[in-house]
């Protein structure tokens, strides 16, 4: 909860963005907070003290930062803040112990610093449409991921225990510059969906076939310079080459 003062700073906050009447909800029990193409270049620390909040999107705004104090939000489950202009987020995102779902894409990350190894509940981590290299080596951790998007950045290659994550059933890592797979790729018994495609790929790995629940297969956009005789293990899946 907050005092008297900060409640009286973060409605003068609402009247100011024309967000008053969703503000007022959420301080009469709403759990849903949707602040989405309110043009709006700050989050006031204030609403932090909206401890009640499960989802929260402030997605398609010009958010240059993020607050510090949203680590206080600990019935938190989804933190949507895509299409904004971050660079990073505060070290304290990674407090959020109940998020089941972060949504970064389409912001101007360069690294992805937060401690990802605390989140985790965390299911689905949408990172995509940024100007990442690699993606954080933490990302192995999470044992519940069960999606993954890091699609339309500068990715050269992918972690190699990326194996670990037993339970993800999505990965997309299209539109990057991966020049191959991770040969324990294979692993993922869980795989359903995988989306290769548009990268800088000439093979696929030798026991590629081992991904025996793969339901959808993308690797269109690629430099495979030959038919690949392990896709003929895939008749019942559909294949995008």
């Amino acid at each position: 909860m907050f005092t008297s003062e900060e409640r009286e700073r973060l409605l003068e906050w609402a009247i100011e963005n024309n967000v008053l009447d969703r503000i007022q909800s959420v301080l009469d029990g709403n759990k849903e907070l949707i602040l989405q193409k309110e043009k709006l270049q700050q989050i006031p620390a204030e609403i932090s003290g909206l401890d009640n909040l499960q989802y929260l999107s402030v997605h398609n705004n010009q958010l240059t930062e993020v607050p510090v104090d949203l680590n206080r939000l600990q019935n938190l489950q989804y933190l949507c803040i895509g299409s904004n202009q971050l660079t990073e987020l505060p070290a304290e995102i990674s407090e959020l112990k109940n998020l089941l779902l972060l949504d970064v894409s389409d912001n101007q990350f360069t690294k992805f610093i937060v401690d990802l190894n605390r989140l985790q509940n965390l299911q689905y981590f949408y990172i995509c449409n940024n100007q990442l290299t690699e993606l954080p080596a933490e990302i192995s951790g999470l044992q519940n991921l069960q999606c993954l998007s890091a699609s339309g950045n500068q990715l050269t290659e992918l972690p190699a225990d990326l194996s670990r994550l037993q339970k993800l059933w999505q990965l997309d890592v299209s539109d990057n510059q991966l020049t191959e797979l991770p040969a324990d790729l294979s692993r993922l018994q869980n795989l359903r969906q995988l989306d290769v495609s548009d990268n800088q790929l000439t093979e696929l790995p030798v026991d590629f076939n081992r991904l025996q629940k793969l339901q959808c297969l993308y690797i269109d956009g690629n430099q495979l310079t030959e038919p690949q005789p392990i896709l003929v293990d895939y008749r019942s899946c559909s294949i995008c080459i």
